[in-house]
């Protein structure tokens, strides 16, 4: 199994666009998603979050891909749990937690652990 025990995180003032004075900046995506590379295509079973939490987003989804560009759901979506295990069916090389709110920002994880088996 390959586990991502911590996250990095986003400080305020790496959101707040750098603009020259007097000119506006579209400011940056949300960072609504963390995924891990497993290294090859790898058949998936079970993903365990432990203290991962959703902030204000009800949903999460799991998604796999082979190239990180195409993503395919692997898991019925999920809600936030202290902790849990969620079947997996399928093979990919990322493993995606993506929150199903495109506007939702996933919390720093702190000591959060994410395991892919």
């Amino acid at each position: 199994h390959r586990d991502l025990h911590s996250f990095p995180t986003r400080r305020s003032s790496d959101l707040a666009p750098q603009c020259p004075a007097g000119q506006s900046c579209t400011p940056p995506q949300q960072n609504n998603w963390v995924y891990v590379d497993l290294g090859t295509a790898t058949a998936v079973s079970a993903l365990v979050l432990y203290d991962v939490a959703f902030g204000s987003s009800s949903l999460a989804m799991v998604e796999g891909s082979l190239d990180a560009a195409a993503w395919t759901p692997l898991a019925a979506p999920i809600s936030s749990q202290q902790y849990q295990l969620v079947p997996l069916s399928g093979t990919a090389r990322y493993l995606r937690l993506r929150l199903a709110d495109a506007s939702a920002q996933l919390p720093a994880f702190g000591n959060g652990e994410i395991a892919v088996f």
